[in-house]
């Protein structure tokens, strides 16, 4: 596979390269017969003006292709199937010789290349590209990119003995430069969006002029293995990804950077990223640890509450389907206030309604019940998947009831720093614990019973009454699942899959 390293700008010159097909002939003494091929490679240039050139660092430069010894590339004539040219010399330089094996383009055909070379799509019309799979090894480091870096030449025709063929990038380049808050050994690097707008999964036709390119497998998330790169807190780490050529301009992507234990998580603006260009991307990542208690699920839960810093901290408070939470006396809760209420009361929920035994509701047209049957919050209402990304999200009902039954975990009152609330281990370990504090909750502008209670919201709806939703909650002694005014500020801590 061809390797991108850190040089000045290299063309990539391949002599000496014959190919075979229906329209390619046996080399000889023929006026026309081409035994040197030249082929260049494009930089990735930067957009927006950053830089004339791409880099790999800061320093000015470019990124270009080196061939390695086991490159093939596929060259196909205007009429016939492909044909495979292995690299015959010139192995870890920008000038290779490839060789067809005797055969020798014609000059009344004209001829396409492409690479990295498939053998089963011999026609040209539909060979397959994926993003997926991706790795960086080494902070900073390119040696592996070009495994989804696919590049298509120009058409060429024979002239003169020579034919030369101008290679263009398929998909883009993004540089992330990310800022890491503790010291961790990086395994996973995670760009998701709350829709499918990555086409992981692509098909490209290089019959066609320009070459056309479909779409077959649409993912939420685009993701990279991550090997030997250990980061000190406050360090910063550069990685690459290939993406496909896709605008997602002005849209709010999540990156999310992982060890085996943390995720490192942050918002960054997409861009429209054209083919043969590179974007850079700089951000600070925050911290979201999470401790796998065995519960039956599998569900991970995360240490600390949302705008919390240490598991002991109160963090925001939300009302449930608000994403903007509030830890100051500023701001009410109460049904006014509320954005999913119309009518400033519990019959007005305008959101997030079920059939019930309240048909006095606006969600009802007489006794014709006219809501939305949604029982738990869409991705963009949810405060853990809004504010720490898309690998997280609040608990269901269902996952509250289990991490309560003490048949999964043991739960201990006991205090963290000075602060009290409930230590919930591990059945088979007291070790491996979350700690939920007792940071009561908001009723209008003041706080209550901080220090005794804890509230915890779920992101289900009580379908007995939709003006009500699901939640943990605990006292000194006892711990519930109970239902309450979706307008109170509660707690939220959030939940993630194995």
């Amino acid at each position: 596979m061809k390797q991108l390293e850190r040089l000045f700008f290299v063309s990539i010159a391949v002599l000496g390269l014959a190919a075979c097909s229906s329209e390619m002939d046996v080399a000889g003494d023929a006026i026309g017969d081409v035994k040197r091929v030249s082929m260049n490679v494009a930089d990735f240039e930067w957009a927006d003006g950053e830089q004339t050139r791409t880099t790999a660092v800061n320093n000015g430069g470019s990124i270009s292709f080196r061939w390695s010894a086991k490159d093939t590339v596929g060259i196909f004539p205007d009429k016939g199937d492909q044909v495979s040219f292995p690299i015959e010399e010139g192995a870890g330089t920008g000038t290779a010789v490839f060789n067809g094996g005797g055969w020798a383009l014609k000059s009344q055909s004209t001829y396409v290349a492409y690479y990295p070379y498939n053998y089963d799509n011999r026609t040209g019309e539909a060979i397959p590209m994926t993003y997926e799979g991706q790795i960086q090894v080494g902070n900073d480091n390119l040696d592996n990119l070009t495994k989804c870096d696919y590049i298509v030449s120009s058409i060429s025709t024979p002239s003169n003995g020579e034919a030369s063929f101008q290679f263009k990038h398929m998909g883009a380049l993004a540089r992330f430069v990310l800022t890491v808050p503790e010291a961790a050994t990086l395994t996973e690097f995670t760009l998701s969006s709350e829709d499918e707008v990555f086409p992981v999964g692509q098909t490209m036709n290089v019959r066609t002029n320009p070459v056309a390119i479909t779409n077959k497998k649409m993912s939420k998330t685009i993701s990279m293995s991550i090997s030997g790169i250990s980061a000190s807190a406050g360090s910063t780490v550069t990685l690459y990804m290939l993406l496909p050529a896709v605008n997602l301009n002005a849209q709010n992507l999540t990156a999310t950077l992982a060890s085996a234990t943390s995720e490192y998580t942050a918002t960054i603006t997409g861009k429209n990223y054209e083919s043969g260009k590179a974007y850079s991307h700089i951000a600070t990542l925050s911290l979201h640890e999470y401790v796998d208690l065995g519960l039956p699920s599998g569900t991970l839960w995360a240490t600390c509450n949302i705008g919390a810093e240490n598991p002991e901290d109160y963090g925001d408070y939300f009302a449930w389907g608000e994403t903007t939470g509030y830890n100051k006396g500023n701001t009410l809760f109460d049904w006014e206030n509320y954005k999913w209420c119309s009518n400033k009361d519990w019959t007005g929920m305008t959101k997030y309604t079920y059939p019930d035994n309240q048909t006095d509701g606006i969600w009802y047209s007489g006794s014709t019940f006219i809501g939305d049957n949604k029982t738990d919050l869409d991705p963009e209402d949810d405060a853990a998947y809004v504010n720490w990304g898309s690998e997280w999200c609040m608990p269901t009902r269902d996952q509250l009831d289990e991490l309560r039954n003490t048949s999964n975990t043991t739960w201990t009152r006991t205090t963290m720093n000075g602060k009290s609330g409930f230590k919930v281990s591990k059945k088979t370990d007291s070790n491996v614990y979350i700690f939920l504090p007792a940071a009561g909750y908001r009723y209008n502008s003041s706080l209550g019973n901080a220090g005794s209670n804890g509230y915890y919201w779920s992101r289900s709806l009580y379908t007995s009454n939709s003006s009500y939703a699901g939640c943990l909650y605990f006292n000194s002694g006892n711990v519930y699942t109970v239902d309450d005014n979706r307008y109170l500020g509660r707690s939220v801590r959030p939940v993630r899959a194995k």
